[in-house]
Formats: C-alpha cells, sequence, structure tokens
C-alpha cells in the first residue's frame, strides 16, 4: 500500500512491552495499561475480551501484550480468549477453596 502525504504514519510498537491489568466483574471491568514501565491510562469498560483485544491493536499496533488479573468468580474464560488472541496473560485465585470451584464454573 502506498502512503500519500494526506494519510498520518501510524507509530509502530513493536519492541514494546504493554503490560495491562484488569479488576475483572461480572459486567465490567477496571483496566490499567502500562508501557514498558510508564503508566499510561487507567478506564472501564464491559466484560469483554474483544472490546480490549481491539482497543490494545488499534492503540499499541505490533506490541507485546502482556495481562494479569485475580480469576475470583469470573473464572477462567477471560484466561482462555486472551491467549486465543495472542496476549500472554497471567492469572491468580484468591485463597478461598470455593472461589476455586467457582472459577472454574465461570461467571
Amino acid at each position: 500500500m502506498k502512503t500519500t502525504l494526506n494519510e498520518p504514519k501510524q507509530f509502530s510498537y513493536a519492541g514494546y512491552k504493554i503490560y495491562v491489568g484488569l479488576d475483572v466483574d461480572k459486567k465490567s471491568w477496571s483496566v490499567s495499561i502500562y508501557v514498558n514501565d510508564q503508566e499510561y491510562k487507567h478506564f472501564s469498560q464491559d466484560a469483554n475480551v474483544s472490546l480490549l483485544v481491539k482497543y490494545l491493536h488499534t492503540h499499541f499496533p505490533e506490541g507485546t501484550y502482556y495481562c494479569a488479573y485475580e480469576a475470583g468468580f469470573c473464572g477462567f474464560w477471560i484466561y482462555e480468549q486472551l491467549q486465543a488472541a495472542g496476549i500472554t496473560c497471567l492469572w491468580q485465585t484468591k485463597k478461598k477453596s470455593t472461589d476455586w470451584k467457582l472459577a472454574k464454573k465461570g461467571c
């Protein structure tokens, strides 16, 4: 594709590490983003992996994405979908054994 003078050039985040922290709930998520080691943005969004992936690819094209969240009652579906989208994801369960059982079931 040929770029004309009127088209803005899109910045590539190749080589940048994009860290995403999620505070997940059944209906919405609080999202914190850090680029390399710099705080970038905090926002809320609907509980939807596709929305988050689209945001990351739009705002940080070609970046390397890392995500972490606590898998309480909302479960592992978030992890599975993020991994399927090519985003490295870590999760932590709460200490209660009942939370572990609920997390396996999902929201």
